[in-house]
């Protein structure tokens, strides 16, 4: 599933269904499984990324090595308000606001999304 930042709606492909989408580097997409899996991807590092944010919510990939953290990424994007990150085993979203209890690690790999009030451009800060 991806997110669709201009209409504010997810975009679900299903095999055999005519809806498909093109895999962007730093945007983030979530896999239904029906079993545990590890999931891996091989390939070319990336290096940067140039994601244009819209007004409202946006789905970003962390591609980097290093670990960051929902509050770093919070005040390194621009008008951000909000850091929403998937928590598989509870099968529901963490929120991070500044004052808030939770700022989970976000890891090489993980996606996320982010409520920006100003559109600007995300270049992988965090």
């Amino acid at each position: 599933m991806s997110w669709n930042a201009t209409a504010q709606d997810f975009i679900l492909y299903v095999p055999g269904r005519p809806y498909d989408f093109e895999i962007e580097n730093g945007r983030g997409y979530l896999v239904g499984v029906t079993d545990n899996v590890i999931f891996s991807i091989s390939g070319i590092d990336i290096v940067s990324v140039s994601v244009p944010l819209k007004i409202g919510w946006n789905m970003l990939g962390w591609f980097k090595q290093n670990e960051t953290t929902a509050s770093s990424l919070y005040n390194a994007i621009e008008n951000c308000s909000i850091v929403l990150k998937w928590d598989a085993i509870q099968q529901d979203f963490i929120l991070y606001v500044p004052g808030s209890p939770y700022n989970p690690k976000i890891t090489r790999g993980d996606g996320f999304l982010v409520a920006v009030t100003e559109q600007s451009i995300w270049y992988g800060e965090g």
